[in-house]
Formats: structure tokens, sequence, C-alpha cells
């Protein structure tokens, strides 16, 4: 009997979309999750400006 709260795919999602949140930060991007969630992105990066254009990330569990 498995007492997890999170399937093992839930973890391995969760952990993809702090990786990338922390690269995004650290490239000076700021990040934040849709709500609600209507055309399947699961993160969006930004940093503004022209030559800057935001990012729309969405990834399949496989």
């Amino acid at each position: 009997m498995n007492d997890a709260l999170l399937s093992e795919a839930d973890q391995k999602e969760g952990l993809s979309l702090v990786y990338v949140k922390a690269l995004a930060i650290r490239a000076g991007y700021s990040c934040s999750i849709p709500d609600p969630d209507r055309d399947s992105i699961d993160l969006c990066i930004r940093a503004g400006g022209y030559y800057r254009p935001p990012l729309d990330c969405n990834w399949k569990q496989s």
C-alpha cells in the first residue's frame, strides 16, 4: 500500500516546475503560474521590454 499523498508523476512535475522557476529567476526574469489555466500553460516567464518577449511554457508528463 502506498501512503504517499502525491504520485511519482506529481512529484516529478513539481520538481521540474521549481527547477525551471529557479533558472528563470536567477537569470532575472519573473515567473507566474496562470490561474485559471485555460490554455495548458504551466508557467509564464516574463522580463519586460520590447526585445525580451514573454515565454509561456507547458510540458507533458510521460
